[in-house]
């Protein structure tokens, strides 16, 4: 009789074991052919192609986990404690990856809102304190490259947590400069000069119309402001073509510096 109920046993064991088989086997199917309609489903959507694959992988690992409960449940394991443990490893794993899970969610967000995209010039205010040309958005950070080629790493969480400047996405820039011009020059002159210098360059553009005009005096000159608008990618360029463009109109026009060097601005 006992010889009886083993067998039993053992039999209800394999026929267990040999289901648990067919619902692996055949959750790897349903899961195959679920990700391949999720994929074909973003691939026509118009979701930013970096979230693919976290949603990707976020539903393979959802429907793994229901396919594991079920094949425990078939086994003859109390799934009611296992879905407890899992939750309370669930809450610790959160408390202790709550830096790592705030940059999630701020790469989310990032992706959906679009503050910027790839090849956009941002500068993050706040404590990340960091500009640059954005090379890549990912789930965790946003990589950007400096001017002077360094690459920074941002983390997304402090993106979204700071003020972003968007210095590419209007399509233009504004640059502005300070000249000296001596005391005893004239100022409808000396605003002519500078005007002719920005009109004659074809990196300034014609609208906004630049702006020059006196903003005040130093000992023995006369200081001029002047704003002029440029295409973004034209900016860092721009400063020194106005600068070698207003030399060589002032020279024209006869226009002296003034006799004592003056500090001036340059934004």
């Amino acid at each position: 009789m006992s010889d009886l109920g083993l067998g039993v046993g053992v039999a209800a064991f394999l026929w267990n074991l040999l289901a648990a088989a067919i619902i692996l086997a055949v959750g790897y199917v349903v899961i195959t052919l679920i990700r391949s309609a999720v994929g074909r489903g973003l691939a026509k959507s118009k979701l930013d192609s970096t979230m693919h694959p976290f949603i990707l992988k976020s539903v393979s690992i959802f429907l793994w986990v229901i396919v594991l409960v079920m094949v425990l449940q078939r086994m003859g394991v109390n799934t009611a404690s296992v879905i407890a443990v899992l939750g309370a490893a669930g809450v610790a794993i959160g408390l202790a990856l709550q830096g790592a899970l705030s940059n999630v969610a701020g790469g989310i967000l990032i992706l959906l809102n679009k503050p910027f995209k790839n090849g956009d010039e941002i500068e993050v205010t706040g404590a990340a304190n960091a500009t640059g040309i954005v090379d890549k958005i990912d789930i965790m950070g946003t990589k950007l490259h400096t001017h002077d080629n360094k690459i920074v790493t941002v983390p997304n969480g402090s993106i979204t947590s700071s003020v972003i400047l968007n210095y590419t996405e209007s399509g233009l820039r504004r640059i502005e400069h300070q000249f000296a011009v001596s005391g005893a020059s004239d100022i409808d002159k000396v605003k002519e000069a500078i005007l002719s210098a920005i009109q004659a360059d074809p990196i300034f553009v014609s609208e906004p119309a630049p702006v020059i005009g006196a903003s005040g005096n130093a000992e023995g000159a006369i200081i001029f402001d002047t704003k002029a608008w440029v295409k973004t990618g034209d900016y860092y360029a721009s400063g020194y073509r106005l600068r070698e463009g207003v030399a060589k109109a002032f020279g024209e026009a006869g226009i002296s510096a003034p006799s004592i060097p003056v500090n001036v601005k340059n934004v």
